[in-house]
């Protein structure tokens, strides 16, 4: 706790300070007062052809301009122009939403959701399974299965992870559990990696995966969300600075030998996510409707016109994509060209 250099020098602060006490003490929460970004909105808003107009989308990613996917309630792709729904019978309806896509290549293309379901893109259509490793039960007549949260793919292999926090790698012809560190919290549910050998575990501690073993040293003040960076010294995590979910968010740099928190403005709140596609070019979302753009030098608030809560960001060559708590939608911005 910190103290405050001088003594209280009136009644009224005196009051204060009493009363402020008596709120903490009783567990009255204060109120936490964040708001969008100020100025006009950078981004436009692509409406997907959605059947339910209240369709959740909960994950974006892409190979480009050009080969975009946002996955949810259906799955959509975006070729440069016009957003088309791809859900296949077998993907739609209860039971089937995705919450993370991953894009190796236009025929590569992975999502996770709901009751342990995966789904693949082979460049003309998705095809789904459920993980038998990702059963809550191994006795046969149980069939419920683990809801799986995160998933990072290369050339023929993929990680996911469960609401278990449980990890699952298909090898190109089969899955298997990933054997974790005893050390580990049982909380960890997001991952990120440039590679099978450079795989970030996320959370309040970074733990790391060579290829070989994994490192559990690294602890960060915080809480995190979501890790990407355009290469393997250059990463960012995003999520919040403090206690509460309310808090200031945050948002941490890794140059290749250690991580470092680069400062915010205390109006940013909690971020959800964050996308690197480059040095000098990245983007971070989170609550009421912030967004913020890398430019290399320094993060500044780029307003999106919501008040809702973004969960996810994709950014490529020329154009950022977010979306969020606000239904079939995906934000669209052209970013500025980066300094050479």
């Amino acid at each position: 706790m910190i103290s405050p250099a001088h003594p209280w020098k009136s009644v009224t602060w005196s009051f204060l300070a009493l009363a402020l006490g008596a709120a903490l003490g009783s567990g009255c929460k204060l109120p936490v007062r964040k708001q969008p970004p100020p100025g006009p909105a950078e981004w436009t808003q692509d409406r997907l052809p959605a059947k339910d107009p209240n369709a959740e989308i909960r994950a974006i990613a892409g190979t480009g301009p050009d080969d975009v996917w946002a996955v949810g309630w259906g799955l959509y792709h975006y070729d440069g122009k016009t957003w088309t729904d791809t859900t296949t019978p077998e993907l739609s309806g209860y039971g089937t939403a995705m919450k993370a896509v991953a894009a190796v290549a236009r025929d590569d293309v992975w999502a996770v959701g709901v009751n342990g379901r995966v789904a693949h893109f082979d460049g003309k259509t998705w095809h789904g399974e459920q993980l038998d490793v990702a059963r809550v039960s191994k006795t046969p007549d149980v069939k419920g299965y683990f809801d799986l949260i995160d998933v990072v793919a290369w050339p023929g292999e993929v990680w996911v992870t469960a609401s278990a926090s449980e990890y699952y790698r298909f090898d190109g012809k089969s899955w298997a559990v990933v054997p974790v560190p005893e050390v580990r919290p049982r909380t960890f549910q997001q991952i990120w990696g440039t590679s099978p050998k450079d795989v970030w575990s996320i959370g309040g501690r970074m733990d790391h995966f060579d290829g070989a073993r994994w490192d559990t040293s690294t602890m960060l003040p915080a809480g995190l969300r979501k890790a990407h960076g355009s290469a393997p010294n250059d990463v960012w995590a995003a999520g919040w600075k403090g206690h509460h979910k309310e808090d200031n968010g945050a948002l941490f740099h890794f140059d290749g030998t250690s991580w470092s928190e680069t400062p915010l403005s205390p109006e940013v709140p909690l971020l959800w996510s964050v996308h690197a596609h480059g040095k000098n070019s990245a983007y971070a979302v989170g609550e009421h409707g912030w967004a913020l753009e890398w430019n290399g030098t320094s993060w500044r608030p780029s307003p999106t016109g919501v008040k809702e809560i973004l969960k996810d960001v994709y950014v490529t060559e020329g154009v950022a994509f977010a979306i969020g708590n606000i239904g079939p939608v995906v934000l669209r911005r052209v970013t500025p060209k980066a300094a050479p």
